[in-house]
């Protein structure tokens, strides 16, 4: 008994999770040649506005010699639909950290992310208009218009219309961190899942293998981050698809403000030939207006084009403020813009606008 006191006196556990709620209005128009459409979706139950719900717990255990084990579990949360909450479905990994790093197993954030997020402006919140990391919303309607009639809604939903900063948590991860070295570090992230199935000629073998990679160089008030993510998917011996992002990005703490600049791509290769190849660029400061009080701002502009077809130039930009009540507790709100319009012959006249404004809480436990 006492041996087991010993060691439960090493160990920590610790509960956490974010809810988030927050009242939106998002306003969505559709142009071209031969179409027009508005729609206008007020939400008074907006999930994760400022930030991702999530319900977690993660420990470390101190086993002597400088070595520590470590985990997490990380659970999906909704406050408003329990179908929507999911043991394990975020990060949930176990693993070592001692002089030499950190190895972690499981389900993990990519290097890419890792790297993005830290650097946005807004946060990795889930309004409109942040070009690195918003998604557009209603763009499954693109199929509507005429200039984009040969676009199916797969290829919508996956390729042209999803955030830049793509591949952001896989399964099956190994990941080592290496310690900090004058200011470097970096990490080094695979995954594989390989099904080699004999004797069945009509199931065909399938592997997806993930590589990523992020270096990181931290000093006084300047940060910079570089990262990558490969996905490779292959059946039967054959590629049929191919992902790659990259990112690098830099902040610089002026105390009376907190710059970013930010650059990504995100480009894909499937079996007929290049599926999406999407670009942006996204200038960020927040400010620290008073101890309660910090606003963000966020511009940028980019690409996306699809099937080697369809070029759209994209613009985006979002506004916020938040307000503490504690360290835990804050209001915010927050205003984004995002739009593309066509850049060739066969997107001429296309225009989609997405503007969203909302109003939330915010606590962190």
């Amino acid at each position: 008994m006492a041996a087991a006191g010993a060691s439960f006196a090493q160990s920590s556990v610790e509960i956490y999770g974010i809810i988030d709620q927050a009242y939106t209005n998002t306003t969505i128009k559709a142009s071209d040649t031969g179409f027009a459409a508005k729609a206008t979706i007020a939400n008074s139950g907006t999930q994760s506005g400022l930030a991702t719900q999530r319900l977690g717990f993660r420990g470390i255990e101190d086993l002597g010699g400088g070595l520590k084990a470590k985990f997490q579990v990380e659970n999906s949360l909704s406050a408003g639909g329990a179908d929507k909450n999911g043991f394990g479905s975020r990060p949930t990994f176990v693993g070592l950290e001692g002089s030499f790093g950190t190895i972690l197993l499981g389900r993990q954030d990519t290097p890419l992310l890792k790297a993005v997020v830290p650097q946005l402006a807004g946060g990795a919140n889930n309004m409109v208009g942040q070009i690195m990391w918003s998604p557009f919303a209603g763009a499954g309607a693109l199929t509507s218009l005429s200039a984009l009639s040969a676009l199916t809604s797969t290829v919508i939903a996956d390729a042209g219309f999803g955030r830049i900063a793509r591949e952001t948590t896989i399964d099956k991860a190994i990941d080592y961190i290496t310690p900090t070295f004058n200011g470097f570090s970096a990490e080094l992230q695979v995954g594989q899942n390989d099904a080699k199935l004999t004797g069945d000629a009509t199931t065909g073998n399938a592997k997806t293998d993930d590589t990523g990679l992020n270096v990181k160089y931290a000093a006084g008030p300047l940060t910079l981050n570089a990262g990558t993510h490969n996905q490779k998917v292959t059946a039967n011996d054959v590629v049929t698809r191919k992902n790659v992002n990259n990112y690098v990005g830099a902040t610089y703490d002026l105390s009376v403000a907190n710059l970013s600049l930010q650059h990504g791509t995100s480009k894909s290769n499937a079996a007929a030939g290049e599926f999406y190849n999407n670009k942006g660029t996204q200038l960020g400061v927040q400010v620290p207006v008073s101890t309660t009080i910090a606003a963000f701002a966020s511009v940028g502009t980019g690409t996306r084009t699809i099937s080697e077809l369809y070029k759209l130039k994209q613009s985006s930009v979002q506004v916020g403020a938040t307000y503490a009540f504690s360290k835990r507790t804050k209001v915010y709100a927050a205003y984004g813009q995002q739009q593309l319009k066509g850049d060739n012959d066969a997107t001429n006249g296309v225009k989609w606008t997405e503007n969203q404004f909302g109003l939330g809480v915010n606590h962190s436990f």
